[in-house]
């Protein structure tokens, strides 16, 4: 059940639960004693950035592979005919070139440790009852990010003792801030729907 009253310009936080329980409707007021420098880790695995870059290499295969064959095709005739500074220009179109781009674009279909860096940061939150709590901020933010002395109310979800920050509110400045929000479920849906549509069209014709 949600508190109606916990609302502060449009945001609406949720009924705290007690530390250490894994829910994502946790939340804590109060001020903001400190925070620690930013570091980075390794972002985790995105299903959605995944599965749309995947689709993106189907498609997009066929065309580059029919691109490495021609330009091979147009160095080999250039060849042929004696032609060699044509020939040595098509041939720094080397189609392993393509391939070099395309892992640049795709570069998780070509090794196997592909390394995305985030940044984190831990703040320190004292609540109205002097009880000190840590809060985890993983990733971009966006909004009115809080400064030391800003009274805030943050939200996550709560593990091994430290509340996993989502979104929050700082009452000094009136502004909410969050974490950015990943776009690939959304690339994901529109190359699905393009997909789905493509797939009626061909079977109705």
């Amino acid at each position: 059940m949600v508190d109606l009253s916990n609302k502060s310009a449009g945001y609406i936080f949720p009924k705290s639960s007690s530390p250490g329980k894994r829910s994502d409707t946790n939340r804590l007021t109060g001020v903001v004693t400190g925070s620690t420098g930013i570091y980075y880790e390794q972002r985790g695995f995105d299903i959605c950035r995944f599965a749309s870059q995947s689709i993106l290499f189907l498609i997009l295969l066929p065309f580059l592979t029919a691109l490495c064959l021609i330009l091979l095709a147009i160095s080999i005739v250039f060849g042929i005919f004696r032609l060699s500074p044509l020939s040595v220009f098509f041939n720094t179109l080397n189609p392993l070139l393509t391939f070099k781009l395309f892992a640049v674009i795709f570069p998780f279909h070509f090794s196997s440790r592909k390394i995305i860096e985030v940044p984190v940061r831990t703040m320190r939150l004292l609540e109205g009852d002097k009880r000190e709590h840590e809060v985890m901020i993983k990733g971009f933010v966006k909004g009115g990010y809080p400064r030391e002395g800003d009274k805030v109310m943050v939200a996550g979800r709560w593990k091994d003792g430290v509340l996993e920050f989502r979104d929050g509110f700082n009452y000094n400045i009136n502004a909410g801030f969050r974490l950015c929000r990943s776009p690939w479920p959304a690339v994901l849906f529109i190359l699905l729907s393009l997909l789905t549509g493509a797939g009626i069209w061909i079977s109705t014709y």
